[in-house]
């Protein structure tokens, strides 16, 4: 048990779930270089929102001449559905370029 009183585990227990329990979804990491204006990641991020991504992770790195290298990690059900994502982030304003991190790599 998870260290919670019975009455809370019978009154919770239909809505507690084992993480990570969507076995059909997968994992998607993209890498994107991003121009250093206001707006840019954010309207990235709602893109990635929009398409069914479920974000877990983000890293970004420090501007450099203009430009920030962005790593976003997502859950989706509609993994066959990424290279139609990447050709949308990429006609974003303020993309110069987005890929798909390919395990091993």
């Amino acid at each position: 048990m998870a260290g919670i009183s019975r009455s809370a585990f019978y009154k919770y227990k239909d809505s507690i779930h084992v993480f990570n329990e969507d076995a059909g979804a997968s994992i998607i990491s993209i890498t994107a270089i991003l121009t250093d204006t206001t707006g840019t990641l954010s309207q990235f991020i709602n893109k990635l929102y929009a398409m069914g991504a479920n974000i877990l992770t983000i890293n970004q790195g420090a501007p450099n001449d203009g430009a920030a290298v962005v790593t976003v990690s997502y859950r989706t059900l509609y993994a066959e559905k990424t290279e139609k994502l990447l050709d949308q982030l990429r006609k974003l304003d303020g993309v110069i370029a987005v890929s798909r991190v390919i395990k091993g790599e």
